[in-house]
């Protein structure tokens, strides 16, 4: 984050320097960690910021490159937590039960159609349930009370992803009611989505590029649905957000974030630091516009 207080290249009138704040941020992804820095240790004050970068590892950047998203580095998070309340029973006479997996797989079958039907096709959007959990491994001749299932929720507009709740609701409380069901949820938006500033993206690829070379340094057209409440930031001061190339040029791909097999390239940290350096430097000294 740079602070550029000065009316001469670097100097204020009082004779001091810009300032630099380098911020540690836990809770990245779905935490809260970036509001408190905000609201609690007031990090974009006091000297007031005008403008912050940050970067992660990348696995589809080749090493020694860096990208730079043209528009969203990364969308806006939701989740959701679902209980199906059924009626359990012997599973040889599944007519006396209200079976919850089968009203839970239903509610997973209609999910792509909110995607497709509810929300504009120009808009991104994502739902994927990533776990369900019901019965006893165990017990194999019962038909359970509950079943329980979850995901996650990305778009790149806070109203798409309100929209999505909604229609989430709506297809659970349909469902339950022709199966005779109830249900519990719980749906969470947690922040809002990492724009990269068009003002400073081409200034950050060039600066890179001084350290890289212009060819190492690119634009990325699509945008990216991952999640980061960098958008803390980004959301109230000019920002740009990097990706840091990790893939060897000898492969044609690497294991992806969240794998448990995730391989990181400490050989790219010396450049991708001389970046950051880069525009510490041409920010502290005006040279990066951001207005």
């Amino acid at each position: 984050m740079v602070d550029w207080r000065g009316k001469n290249p670097g100097i204020d009138s009082r004779g001091m320097g810009s300032c630099i704040k380098f911020v540690f941020q836990p809770g990245e992804e779905i935490g809260r960690g970036a509001m408190e820095l905000v609201k609690e240790d007031h990090v974009l004050e006091n000297p007031k910021v005008d403008m912050a970068f940050a970067a992660h590892g990348w696995p589809t950047v080749e090493s020694g490159k860096i990208g730079i998203a043209r528009r969203y580095a990364f969308g806006c998070v939701g989740a959701f937590a679902v209980e199906i309340i059924g009626k359990k029973g012997h599973a040889s006479w599944p007519e006396q039960t209200i079976d919850p997996i089968a009203v839970a797989n239903e509610v997973y079958q209609h999910i792509p159609a909110i995607l497709a039907r509810k929300i504009s096709g120009t808009d991104s959007g994502i739902m994927s349930v990533t776990y369900m959990q019901a019965g006893v491994e165990k017990i194999k001749n019962v038909i359970p009370q509950i079943c329980k299932f979850g995901g996650t929720m990305r778009t790149t507009k806070r109203e798409t992803m309100e929209k999505m709740a909604v229609e989430l609701k709506n297809e659970l409380r349909a469902i339950c009611e022709v199966y005779g069901a109830t249900y519990k949820s719980d749906i969470k938006i947690h922040g809002g989505a990492v724009e990269n500033s068009p003002i400073l993206l081409d200034q950050v690829r060039e600066a890179a590029g001084e350290i890289l070379g212009q060819e190492q340094s690119y634009i990325i057209e699509g945008d990216n649905l991952g999640g980061e409440n960098f958008s803390e930031y980004s959301n109230r001061v000019p920002a740009v957000y990097m990706f840091i190339g990790i893939k060897p040029k000898d492969k044609a791909e690497i294991p992806g974030l969240h794998s448990p097999i995730y391989q990181f390239d400490d050989g790219v940290l010396a450049n991708a630091s001389s970046v950051f350096a880069m525009l510490g430097y041409q920010g502290c000294m005006g040279m990066l516009e951001n207005s």
